[in-house]
């Protein structure tokens, strides 16, 4: 990050560990980070709240998934 004279870390929420590293990094620069929320489905659109949930409803094509 200093490398590339980055001053603010601005990224996704995206629930998972992969944004771990770099939010690390962000804090021990002290640089400010910005947490964008993922937006809400469309309406009428599945989707899953957990890898469990997409894994239940691909097996069994019931709806285990929500709609938006």
């Amino acid at each position: 990050m200093r490398t590339h004279r980055i001053d603010v870390l601005i990224t996704k929420n995206s629930g998972g560990q992969m944004t771990t590293a770099k939010l690390t990094a962000a804090r021990d620069l002290s640089l400010p980070v910005i947490m964008i929320d993922r937006p809400p489905p469309p309406p009428g659109v599945p989707y899953a709240e957990t890898v469990e949930a997409a894994s239940a409803w691909l097996r069994t094509g019931e709806a285990a998934a929500q709609t938006g």
